[in-house]
């Protein structure tokens, strides 16, 4: 196994871990709303088990392309909820269920005021830039330009927002500058729907692009949830070059050579303008 691919199996199982451990301690942490009612256990784990799978397939993909980003979202998008998760659950148990027990609950209640900023940022960077893993126009560019930078400037608000981590209970952020937030809270609320806005081009991009492609990367996409994820991924040669050894630059023709794909493609025309569509 690669550096590259232990990474991103690391970061699979980092967020793995960290997931099973808040739901260990939720068990244990009191209600994090005053009004809150009791989540069924089928959904959590339905819920769940969705944004585990990002990750896993996440992990195959870098295994195999390394170079290709969508691996590395996905590895990162598991990775940042397990975070997310993780860091409020532990702020709770160690601020408020068992005050003192363990160290560090203090960082851990800034980090999850922030943190699933960026897991937001993930979500629309995986729409923009799928199935290639690079920006396919200046829409797409820009999109992830100002989508990062509404994304920053989201985390920095909440980051510095006093009031709750979570809900309507203990533990507060313990950097929430005293006076500001009524200011903070408009902030977010404008910055919300800026992110809103900007998921939503990701969006339409994305669809604009796929009718244009013929369809390809929605059947691309149909395959990897029948078949072995690396198995398709990396025969395909949709996703950063061929199927030789990661370091052989690939041939601009063979990306989308008549029979690499384990889906039919009815003529090489159509394969040839699919590939520069995508571009």
């Amino acid at each position: 196994m690669s550096p590259r691919a232990a990474i991103g199996w690391a970061m699979w199982f980092a967020g793995l871990a960290a997931i099973a451990v808040s739901a260990y301690l939720s068990t244990k942490n009191p209600p994090i709303s005053t009004t809150q009612t009791p989540e069924s256990a089928v959904e959590g784990a339905l819920w769940l088990s969705a944004w585990i799978g990002f990750g896993l397939v996440g992990a195959f993909l870098v295994t195999s392309r390394p170079r290709n980003r969508i691996g590395w979202i996905l590895c990162g998008i598991t990775f940042t909820l397990g975070l997310t998760l993780f860091a409020a659950a532990y702020a709770r148990y160690a601020l408020v269920t068992r005050a003192g027990a363990l160290p560090f609950g203090a960082v851990a209640a800034w980090l999850a005021t922030w943190t699933f900023v960026p897991l937001v940022f993930l979500v629309i960077a995986l729409v923009a830039l799928f199935p290639s893993g690079s920006a396919h126009s200046g829409a797409a560019r820009w999109i992830l330009r100002i989508g990062a930078l509404v994304a920053l400037l989201t985390a920095m608000a909440f980051a510095f927002r006093p009031g709750p981590v979570e809900g309507d209970t203990p533990p507060s952020n313990p950097l929430g500058i005293s006076g500001t937030k009524p200011f903070l809270d408009n902030a977010i609320q404008i910055l919300g729907t800026a992110l809103g806005a900007v998921a939503l081009a990701a969006l339409i991009d994305g669809i604009v692009r796929f009718r244009r492609s013929s369809g390809l990367p929605l059947r691309l996409l149909s395959s990897l949830l029948c078949s072995g994820p690396c198995d398709v991924v990396c025969k395909s040669g949709l996703i950063d070059g061929s199927t030789g050894p990661a370091s052989t630059p690939p041939a601009p023709s063979s990306r989308f050579r008549r029979g690499s794909l384990p889906i039919s493609i009815s003529t090489t025309s159509a394969a040839t303008s699919a590939r520069r569509r995508l571009r």
